[in-house]
């Protein structure tokens, strides 16, 4: 399982984790999970009219009804929405056998900024990935969190002062990809052409570890 997930907002965690889901697919089977609520807008897919993630999460229902809940979105990708999702405590446990299900498929889990599931996740989270830009604030908050980061996904933009040496020394992570910010790719979002349109800039993730 691999979770990606941020310190602020606006970042492009969701965007970071549709692309790695759809890159990963084209040679294996892959789950996105949503625990934010964007990616069918990401995707360019119906918003879900059913039940999603959150509800199995609040009550007692076996494994297998997540099979009933999730969306394809090609031939070897599906979505786990999001639906309604809480995060009481009985919620978290519920995460945490989730996230400790065998899984014939690999599972990218987008979990934005919500420190509790990331805390959640990450004891049975082969890799977490931290999505960020080389600002300050973001970095500073980063530290603090104290959560374990295997590898960073660097969002560049003009005129940011850190280097993604900076990055990486603070947080004693591997840079594992770096990204620009490149207004094609807000253009293809908006078309809702995501699934077939990714734009040059975004190759760089297909070659994270």
């Amino acid at each position: 399982m691999r979770v990606c997930w941020s310190v602020k907002g606006g970042v492009g965690t969701t965007v970071i984790s549709a692309v790695v889901a759809l890159q990963r697919s084209a040679t294996r089977h892959v789950r996105l999970v949503d625990l934010m609520g964007d990616l069918p807008a990401t995707l360019g897919i119906a918003e879900p009219s059913d039940q999603g993630i959150g509800e199995w999460l609040a009550n007692d229902a076996a494994e297998e009804t997540l099979e009933h809940l999730a969306i394809p979105v090609n031939d070897q990708l599906d979505l786990l929405p999001r639906g309604s999702i809480s995060t009481d405590a009985h919620s978290l446990t519920r995460l945490k056998q989730f996230a400790a299900f065998p899984s014939s498929r690999e599972v990218v889990v987008d979990a934005g900024t919500n420190v509790s599931f990331v805390e959640t996740l990450l004891p049975h989270t082969t890799t977490s990935w931290l999505v960020l830009r080389p600002c300050y604030l973001a970095l500073r908050r980063a530290v603090s969190t104290k959560l374990r980061v295997d590898g960073v996904i660097l969002v560049n933009e003009p005129g940011r002062a850190l280097s993604k040496r900076d990055v990486a020394s603070v947080l004693s992570a591997p840079i594992v990809a770096e990204v620009e910010v490149d207004p094609k790719l807000a253009r293809v979002i908006d078309a809702g052409l995501l699934t077939s349109r990714l734009p040059s800039s975004m190759n760089p993730l297909q070659r994270a570890a």
